[in-house]
Order: structure tokens, then C-alpha cells, then sequence
């Protein structure tokens, strides 16, 4: 394994784990995650408690995608930074 592998490998376990943590806090608290989204005004009430269950179920599985280099992680990521 080369230098740049051992890099590479760091990197995702990292923000694969940043993802995983981050998504796992949010989903024991989904109603604090809507009263936070309902703050910044962008979605219609109706969509909050389906949003608020979304989006930290998707870190979690980018972050797992990350952390086992299962292709599509990384877009995922990407997908939920655009959100």
C-alpha cells in the first residue's frame, strides 16, 4: 500500500465518520432537525418531518459508502452538500 493509498483511506474513514456521526446525533433528535430547517424558511411545512427522517438517514449512508469505498458515496456527499 503506497503513501498516497494510506492518505486516501484516512481521508474517507474521516469524513465517512464525520457523515455517520453527524447523521447518527440527528436522527435520535428529528424534531429539533425540523424546528432547524423550519428556521431557515426554504421548505414548506409539510415537507419538514419527512425531511428531518431524509436527510440524516442519507449521511449515514454516504458516510457508510465512504468508509467502504462503495461507488456513488462521494456523489452522494456531493448530492446532499447541494441541499
Amino acid at each position: 500500500m503506497t503513501k498516497l493509498n494510506i492518505i486516501q483511506l484516512l481521508l474517507r474513514i474521516s469524513l465517512g465518520g464525520a457523515f455517520l456521526v453527524a447523521g447518527l446525533i440527528k436522527i435520535f433528535d428529528t424534531q429539533a432537525l425540523a424546528i432547524t430547517i423550519s428556521d431557515f424558511g426554504l421548505v414548506p411545512e409539510f415537507a419538514l418531518v419527512p425531511l428531518s427522517w431524509t436527510l440524516p438517514v442519507l449521511e449515514i449512508v454516504a458516510g457508510l459508502m465512504l468508509i467502504f469505498n462503495i461507488f456513488g458515496g462521494l456523489s452522494l456527499i456531493i448530492a446532499l452538500d447541494a441541499l
